[in-house]
């Protein structure tokens, strides 16, 4: 709920409030690289070919349905907020932009953080982040309470990725797959990769990926307009979600041997 109490705090302020509630965490948040990933990339459904199997959570307009009505709000993007609070950012959108959903939307509607929004506004917010460029993360839930639409320079999660910290984000079950057959070369997927997975190969002309950059998030094959030059191509190996935030929070606390964390705030403070 910081969201709702950022606009007060001056720069120096804001740095001492999110030093004094991070410290605490940032062990139990991000560990070391065996550590499971307490945020996941959902891809972009649009993306994934129609006869591929996909898991209902790995799809944004299930999460929107199972929520239902009353468990859907939006607030402002509290990264991109911050950043530009300290003159740096982008311009991708900021305004109601970060996804609420269950208990979590309904407990942000009511002391006024969160919008409350329907199912239509809500679809309508996700085409607009795909439009955007943005990377959608969610818990490493089926049932998440929170989706975050992000960017490369402003999401603490993907710069601490690029950085290389894996275990900050858990990559989608899905990787991007080329067909040079098909590939016109307009370097679309390059421009619209924010991890710099896809490169040009030797000849400059065709696209080459990465896979180990790869977070499997659709951008590119969105941005495509050569239709199946690129794809995605779900992993042999999957992983399977929690079912809920709080298994999350009691398995990361146990892996990192911070239960003592879970057990005094029950997970609350770790949202």
């Amino acid at each position: 709920m910081q969201e709702k109490s950022f606009p007060k705090l001056v720069p120096s302020a804001l740095e001492e409030h999110m030093t004094a509630r991070a410290a605490p965490f940032i062990d139990a948040i991000f560990g070391t690289p065996d550590i499971q990933p307490w945020f996941r990339v959902v891809p972009h459904e649009e993306a994934i070919p129609h006869y591929v199997e996909v898991f209902p959570s790995e799809l944004f307009t299930h999460l929107v349905e199972h929520a239902g009505e009353t468990g859907l709000a939006v607030c402002d993007c509290y990264c991109r907020a911050r950043s530009k609070r300290y003159g740096g950012g982008c311009d991708s959108p900021k305004d109601e932009i970060c996804m609420a959903f269950g208990s979590y939307a309904t407990t942000g509607i009511e002391i006024g953080a969160f919008r409350a929004v329907t199912k239509e506004e809500m679809m309508k917010i996700g085409r607009k982040t795909r439009d955007a460029g943005l990377i959608r993360q969610a818990f490493t839930c089926e049932h998440t309470t929170l989706i975050c639409n992000c960017c490369d320079c402003c999401c603490g999660l993907l710069t601490l990725l690029k950085l290389g910290m894996p275990q900050s984000t858990l990559k989608s079950n899905f990787r991007a797959q080329f067909n040079w057959e098909l590939c016109k070369g307009c370097h679309s997927c390059i421009k619209a990769c924010r991890l710099d997975a896809i490169t040009l190969d030797g000849n400059n002309v065709k696209p080459v990926l990465n896979p180990e950059k790869c977070l499997g998030c659709g951008l590119c094959v969105v941005a495509c307009p050569n239709e199946n030059a690129v794809t995605l191509k779900r992993k042999q190996e999957v992983v399977k979600y929690f079912h809920s935030l709080e298994e999350v929070l009691r398995f990361r606390a146990e892996q990192t041997g911070r239960m003592e964390l879970y057990e005094h705030y029950n997970g609350q403070e770790m949202l």
